[in-house]
């Protein structure tokens, strides 16, 4: 009877120990900048796979709780998505890079229903997507 016992406890000891083991969360924070060092405000970071996350404050400061081997992912309107593992890390200094932004567009130097209409092929580069060019034509 007590080798049952003995055994039941010692059953009990190894599933507790690493289920307590599994769910060791610690408080991660950190700060979100651009490429400029300026702060981002109002960014999502969320624990992979998890219900949990955060949102960057006014300076670009959050704070959550993780585990080691949790990933987290950074988005923001307008920057490329960044996944960054824990690990060891308690505070993280994030910085995000804008999206580039291609537009091809075609230019008409003349009347489009003109068949002497010359047609150039060109491209315009922007770093934020929200650039926008307005046309209209010519009386």
């Amino acid at each position: 009877m007590n080798n049952i016992k003995l055994i039941t406890l010692l059953v009990i000891s190894i599933f507790s120990h690493g289920f307590i083991a599994a769910q060791e969360q610690e408080s991660i924070t950190g700060r979100l900048i651009n490429e400029s060092g300026e702060p981002i405000s109002g960014a999502s970071i969320i624990v992979k796979g998890k219900n949990e996350g955060a949102t960057t404050d006014f300076d670009g400061n959050f704070s959550l709780e993780a585990t080691k081997d949790d990933i987290i992912v950074i988005s923001y309107s307008g920057f490329n998505t960044k996944e960054i593992k824990i690990g060891n890390n308690k505070t993280l200094n994030i910085m995000l890079t804008e999206i580039e932004v291609t537009t091809r567009f075609w230019c008409c130097t003349s009347h489009a229903d003109l068949p002497h209409c010359a047609k150039s092929k060109g491209e315009l580069r922007s770093t934020h997507p929200a650039d926008e060019i307005y046309t209209r034509n010519s009386p």
